[in-house]
């Protein structure tokens, strides 16, 4: 080695500007390999499952809005801004008055479909009165209100579905009477054909001694043969009667039914209705 290149050397050695430029390429190079690898095996590395989702990243701390259920208007703020609370801290108080207000209205529309739900049960298992005793006030002026005006629906529907049905009894009573007649008549020309048959029985044997003329015998036959045929019309008549005895007997089973089934629709709304009333209107909404 001569001494020019041996120079040459120790100028490149000790030139920082050539050592800096080497240091950063070789920096530059193991990045590249380090994503190369890395995305080389993300893009062709089997995957068993994937999810794809948004999310938004917040610090733990981060200040929260809190919001009353049903709203009102603060009476009191029972915590500063910066303070630290947890689940169950008292952190506002409501006013009360328009939440009593509130109650006061939930509660009285809860009377009524109690008194509602109870004269529909009334209803339902036919009784005579209506039992009121499940409202949850008794002596109030809006609990004998509720009462008073449920009771004279009650005795309104009744006395109109007991006057439907009282009027289909009466026909079907009046029908019966109809058959009772005919069965008379019955008995009536039955004893007739009865005395028809014996005459002619007579006339016959008078007839064959030469006693009688032909002429009474026919008129006779012609009178029993009369009669015989009026016992089968009342006959048929007494079938047309009793077939619209079952009718009617029919028509006040389908007016029991659809009132029945009336009253169990109603009865089953207005139960979700009282169970809607009742969860609003519970103490610990006003304590």
């Amino acid at each position: 080695m001569t001494d020019a290149t041996v120079k040459r050397l120790d100028s490149s050695l000790s030139d920082p500007s050539t050592s800096g430029k080497r240091v950063s390429s070789l920096g530059f190079l193991i990045i590249f390999i380090t994503f190369g690898v890395f995305g080389t095996w993300a893009a062709l590395a089997p995957l068993d499952s994937a999810a794809l989702a948004s999310g938004v990243v917040t610090v733990k701390t981060y200040r929260k809005t809190i919001q009353h259920l049903e709203g009102g208007i603060v009476k009191e703020l029972l915590v500063r801004d910066g303070d630290l609370v947890k689940a169950g801290d008292p952190l506002i108080v409501l006013d009360e008055t328009q939440i009593r207000a509130d109650n006061e209205v939930t509660r009285s529309q809860l009377i009524a479909a109690q008194a509602t739900e109870a004269r529909l049960r009334a209803e339902r298992d036919g009784l005579a009165v209506v039992d009121f005793s499940a409202l949850i006030e008794q002596d109030t002026p809006r609990a004998r209100e509720a009462r008073e005006g449920e009771t004279q629906v009650f005795r309104a529907r009744r006395n109109s579905h007991l006057g439907e049905i009282a009027v289909l009894e009466k026909r079907i009573s009046q029908l019966h009477e109809q058959i009772n007649g005919l069965k008379k008549v019955i008995y009536t020309k039955n004893s007739l054909e009865r005395s028809f048959s014996t005459e002619i029985r007579e006339l016959k044997e008078l007839l064959a001694e030469g006693f009688v003329d032909k002429t009474r015998l026919l008129e006779q036959e012609r009178n029993l043969d009369k009669t015989r045929a009026e016992v089968a019309d009342h006959g048929s008549e007494i079938i047309k009667t009793q077939l619209q005895i079952n009718e009617t007997e029919l028509q006040i089973l389908q007016l029991n039914k659809d009132f029945n089934a009336e009253v169990v629709s109603q009865l089953a709304e207005v139960q979700t209705k009282v169970f809607d009333l009742q969860e609003k209107s519970l103490p610990w909404r006003i304590a």
